[in-house]
């Protein structure tokens, strides 16, 4: 919690000195879902869903807070009671490559922490908390969508790092027409 605590208070610094000329400041993804496809067979694929705040800090940067739900399958030979659901957040950062008005690709980098407290049928307990990296590509379209791509690394054994393909809603970060 504490880590959230400071996470929000970063967040809130650096949009308070955003300044982009040509793209509205806040930019949300309002719901967000993906497929997650984990790197080994120690779990199953799954969906996750996602809500993220940014701020363009200029016109080909943003920073922005993800907050994560992922539903994952089995993990190898063992049934999960009930669901297996990993929270994560993450501050995330954005480098815009290309910029045609409301169309922009952009790559960048989330780094947070998650917590998985799943139980399998045995009553055994596996996931735990730790640490995340998640290198991302995507293009933002002129339609208020979002697409990405993302490997997220996990630092936690239990824990399986995975690809994920994702869409989101995007409101607001748009391109402010002259006029």
């Amino acid at each position: 919690m504490k880590n959230l605590f400071l996470s929000i208070i970063l967040f809130a610094g650096c949009i308070s000195v955003a300044s982009s000329q040509n793209y509205q400041v806040i930019e949300w993804d309002l719901v967000g879902v993906s497929h997650l496809i984990p790197t080994d067979d120690t779990a199953g694929s799954g969906v996750g869903i996602h809500t993220e705040i940014r701020g363009n800090i200029n016109d080909i940067m943003s920073i922005g807070l993800r907050y994560d739900w992922m539903f994952l399958g089995d993990e190898g030979d063992e049934l999960i009671r009930g669901l297996d659901i990993k929270k994560s957040y993450a501050l995330t950062a954005d480098y815009y490559f290309l910029n045609s008005a409301n169309r922009r690709a952009f790559a960048g980098l989330a780094l947070g922490s998650f917590n998985s407290l799943a139980t399998t049928e045995s009553g055994i307990g596996i996931g735990g908390n730790g640490f995340r990296l998640g290198p991302r590509v995507g293009y933002e379209l002129d339609i208020h969508l979002r697409l990405t791509g993302e490997y997220n690394i996990s630092f936690e054994e239990r824990v399986p790092s995975y690809f994920s393909i994702g869409l989101a809603l995007n409101l607001g970060g748009r391109f402010k027409y002259p006029g």
